[in-house]
């Protein structure tokens, strides 16, 4: 039997949260609602950093869970340039719209599996 993914989210972002718990409850997967400060098990096969709660803050969370985890995705209400190419340097796969971001990260997981 295969392991369920684990989907680590870093958000306030109520629409985001749901969304995402959402599409984790309908295709199986299991997600974890990360807490200030929570140490992470290294079970997790995707984190989810919510760029618009304070973009250094989750940039430096970017770096330390990139060093830990294969995959971290950044999620922006309003994408610009900039904060796309500091994400990818902190270590973000990609930064994905928030408005569409439960079906693309679905997209993702199912191409890598």
């Amino acid at each position: 039997m295969d392991k369920k993914k684990i989907i680590a989210i870093d958000s306030i972002d109520i629409r985001l949260c749901n969304q995402l718990a959402i599409m984790c409850n309908e295709n199986n997967f299991n997600i974890l609602f990360i807490k200030k400060d929570m140490p992470l098990k290294s079970d997790i096969d995707c984190i989810v950093l919510d760029l618009d709660n304070n973009l250094k803050e989750s940039l430096n969370k970017c770096i330390k869970h990139y060093k830990n985890y294969n995959l971290v995705l950044g999620a922006i209400s309003m994408p610009t340039k900039s904060s796309i190419l500091k994400a990818k340097d902190a270590g973000c796969l990609m930064v994905l719209t928030k408005s569409n971001f439960s079906a693309n990260l679905l997209d993702i997981l199912n191409k890598i599996q």
